[in-house]
C-alpha cells in the first residue's frame, strides 16, 4: 500500500491500467460472501482489479469468529470484526476500517470509513446516502500535527487537508475542491466526459481532467481517447492518454489532442493501447520508454469491477456447510 499522503491520488482519477473513472470507486471496499449477516464466511478486501485480499471466517479458541487470509496463504494482514465495523491491518502498520453489513442500505455496506498509517496521519471518509463518497478530510499525527499545529495554532484535531466532492446526475465526480484547515480552496480538479456522438469516446468516458488554482487558472489538463465500440460488444476502450506535458507539447505544435487525427496525435501521447480481436490489450506504447508486447492481460476500462465467473484467488476456500453452500452458489 502507499503512504496515506500519496494514495490520496487514486482517490482523483483510477491509475493506468485500470483507468479511468473519474469517481471514488478507487477507494476500498469490502465484499462480503456467505454466512450471517454479523459473520460472513468469507470477505474480500478489493483495492482495485488488481489488487483483492480475500479472508476466510474461522473460529478463534474461544469460539469467537475470527478471519485468516487466503490469498495468498499466510500473508500477515489482518481482519477483525469489531462492533459494527471491520478493522483491517497490515504489518506496515496501517489501519483501514470499514462499514460491516449492518447498514440497511447495499451502498452502505463494507463501505469504507477511514485509513490510519503508522505515523497516525488520518483519513476519514464522509458518505451520502447513496454511498457516495462527499468529502475526505486528512488529519496528521506525530510530528507533523505538532507542526502545523506550531505554524497554525489552534488548529487540534482540525483536518489539515479537505477533499470535497462533487457528482451529476448519473453519479460521476464532476469536480473535487481541496482545501485548507481554515476553509482557503487550494486547487480544484474539474471532469469533463463524453457525449453520445463524440468520435473518440462513448457517452460516459472520461475526457478531460484540469486542475485550477484558487482563481480559476488552469494549471494542468490531461485527455484520454478511446477506440470505437458499442455497449453490446464491450464498449470503447481506452487507447490514449495525454498529460499535461503532452497536451503542451502538442499545443505548441498546433494540435489539439481532443480532436486531432489519430496519426496527428500518436507521437504526443503519454500512454497508447493497442488491442487483439478479443479486445485484450497486446501492446502499451510508453512515452519515453518504448513498447511492451502483452499476452491475453485484461484490458484497461472505463466501467467499474464487475464480479468475477471464477473465484478471483487459489484455493477455493472451504469452511462450514452453510458457507459452503453459499459459497457455490456465488460462484
Amino acid at each position: 500500500m502507499e503512504p496515506l499522503t500519496a494514495s490520496l491520488s487514486v482517490v482523483v482519477v483510477v491509475p493506468i491500467p485500470t483507468l479511468p473513472v473519474a469517481t471514488t470507486s478507487a477507494v476500498p471496499r469490502l465484499q462480503f460472501i456467505g454466512g450471517t449477516r454479523g459473520d460472513p464466511c468469507v470477505v474480500i478486501l478489493a483495492f482495485g482489479s488488481g489488487d483483492q485480499r480475500v479472508f476466510q471466517r474461522t473460529l478463534d479458541a474461544t469460539g469467537k469468529a475470527a478471519y485468516v487470509r487466503v490469498n495468498p496463504a499466510g500473508a500477515s494482514d489482518t481482519l477483525t470484526h469489531d462492533g459494527t465495523t471491520f478493522v483491517f491491518r497490515t504489518a506496515d502498520g496501517d489501519t483501514l476500517t470499514f462499514n460491516d453489513q449492518a447498514p440497511s442500505t447495499l451502498q452502505g455496506k463494507g463501505q469504507f470509513l477511514s485509513r490510519t498509517d503508522a505515523a497516525g496521519n488520518r483519513l476519514d471518509a464522509t458518505h451520502d446516502r447513496d454511498g457516495s463518497i462527499t468529502r475526505l478530510d486528512v488529519r496528521l499525527g506525530g510530528a507533523a500535527a505538532a507542526g502545523a499545529r506550531a505554524s497554525a495554532p489552534g488548529t487540534g484535531t482540525a483536518p489539515f487537508e479537505s477533499y470535497v466532492f462533487s457528482y451529476d446526475a448519473a453519479g460521476r465526480v464532476t469536480r473535487i475542491d481541496v482545501s485548507r484547515a481554515d476553509g482557503t480552496r487550494l486547487r480544484s480538479l474539474n471532469f469533463a466526459y463524453y457525449s453520445t456522438g463524440s468520435a473518440y469516446g462513448s457517452a460516459g468516458d472520461l475526457a478531460r481532467v484540469q486542475v485550477v488554482d484558487a482563481a480559476g487558472a488552469v494549471l494542468d489538463t490531461s485527455v484520454f481517447r478511446y477506440t470505437a465500440g458499442a455497449a453490446a460488444t464491450g464498449g470503447s476502450r481506452l487507447e490514449y492518454t495525454f498529460d499535461g506535458e503532452s497536451v503542451r507539447r502538442a499545443a505548441a505544435a498546433g494540435i489539439d489532442v481532443a480532436s486531432a487525427s489519430p496519426a496527428s496525435v500518436t507521437p504526443y501521447a503519454r500512454d497508447l493501447f493497442h488491442y487483439d480481436a478479443d479486445r485484450r490489450v497486446i501492446r502499451h506504447d510508453a512515452q519515453g520508454a518504448g513498447c511492451s508486447t502483452c499476452t491475453g492481460i485484461s484490458p484497461p476500462s472505463r466501467s467499474r469491477s464487475s464480479r468475477s465467473t471464477s473465484p478471483p484467488w487459489s484455493p477455493t476456500p472451504t469452511c462450514s456447510s452453510t458457507c459452503a453452500t453459499s459459497w457455490s452458489r456465488w460462484r
